[in-house]
């Protein structure tokens, strides 16, 4: 079987592990207000997902949600308490490791916002590094994940065909929406499962 000739990852849950609860709390201590509270305001409003797709950008989300709440804080202290979050899969690190042994190329794709992003590139994380770029991330495309758009202009980075590409995602709604663009994907439950997903894919270093 042949194996693709360009692997793009996801972000959230595959290669770096997040707790939504943990930004809640963290914000919420910040705006003197319960983790509940800040859960609607940040993420039931749906205002999160707008700076994902980069329909608005850092001080609009902060005026909504200091809106919302009726109180207010330091903007960057609050994207960063927000963003503070995240944390490195380590599992997943030997199966990069091996696919750069190989010389496979690698991107990233995800659906994230600007402060997320900066967040985690300041951990200075290594597994990033070995992936290296492109990454086609949410904010700067503006559009998320389904959206048919954002796995165009991926591809477009990647210097690929749509076939020529695998992607690895823990959704399965983003999974799916790879597939039905041509690509090649896998659905990320554990490293392990994955590891056996892509020997039964034909990558020789996991044989």
């Amino acid at each position: 079987m042949l194996t693709s000739t360009f692997v793009y990852f996801d972000l959230g849950n595959v290669l770096v592990k997040f707790d939504p609860e943990l930004a809640c709390r963290q914000v919420g201590d910040l705006l003197e207000c319960d983790p509940a509270t800040i859960r609607a305001a940040m993420y039931d409003s749906g205002i999160e997902d707008l700076l994902e797709s980069g329909q608005i950008e850092e001080p609009e989300f902060l005026d909504r949600l200091f809106s919302s709440v009726g109180r207010s804080a330091a903007g960057d202290a609050v994207l960063e308490a927000m963003s503070a979050m995240f944390r490195l899969n380590t599992p997943i690190l030997p199966v990069v490791s091996r696919l750069v042994s190989e010389g496979v190329p690698m991107g990233i794709l995800s659906n994230t916002c600007r402060p997320h992003w900066d967040w985690i590139m300041r951990q200075n994380y290594g597994l990033l590094r070995l992936i290296g770029t492109p990454a086609a991330l949410s904010y700067e495309i503006g559009c998320m994940k389904p959206d048919p758009k954002i796995y165009h202009a991926a591809a477009e980075l990647a210097g690929c065909a749509a076939e020529q590409i695998l992607f690895i995602d823990d959704r399965l709604e983003n999974v799916q929406g790879a597939t039905a663009c041509g690509w090649r994907a896998i659905h990320y439950i554990d490293t392990p499962t994955l590891i056996e997903d892509l020997r039964a894919m034909g990558y020789r270093c996991f044989v």
